[in-house]
């Protein structure tokens, strides 16, 4: 009777099967991360696209106490960053991307996807976090054509 109890299986680790469900699980989990990231690091990039509006916002309001001038005159774009606007010693270190517009009816700061670098993707969830952000500042986000306005201001003409 002794041999019937010593016959008990030894320890052979784990079977394929078990390796096998442990490496799904292993990649659902992974792959739930990769989402969340992804969504993570589109908030992150709207998030500075308006952090860098409202910062030359505030430059133009500043350029314009210290000079008296209104900027840009009317039916011009003014590229920042590249060194010839009279915006660029307010704006130190401009993104790629950001210009400045006014005519008549508008004068607003634009957020060109296109030319910005790195180039953000149309299908992006950074357009659907600035509409969302739109409410509370007055954005027009035309996720078409990767664009961004903020409109400053309208005159009274």
């Amino acid at each position: 009777m002794e041999n019937v109890f010593r016959k008990t299986r030894k320890a052979r680790g784990f079977t394929l099967v078990e390796l096998l469900i442990v490496l799904i699980i292993i990649g659902i989990l992974a792959g739930m991360l990769m989402l969340a990231m992804g969504a993570s690091k589109d908030k992150f990039t709207a998030t500075k696209i308006m952090s860098n509006l409202r910062t030359i916002k505030s430059t133009i309001a500043i350029y314009q106490s210290d000079t008296g001038k209104t900027i840009p005159e009317d039916g011009k774009l003014i590229t920042l960053g590249n060194g010839t606007s009279s915006l660029d010693k307010y704006v130190d270190n401009a993104p790629n991307g950001y210009f400045v517009y006014r005519d008549t009816s508008k004068f607003c700061i634009l957020f060109d996807g296109n030319a910005s670098d790195p180039k953000i993707e149309k299908d992006s969830g950074v357009w659907d976090s600035l509409s969302k952000m739109n409410e509370d500042i007055g954005l027009s986000v035309d996720k078409e054509n990767a664009k961004v306005y903020m409109y400053l201001a309208k005159d009274s003409k």
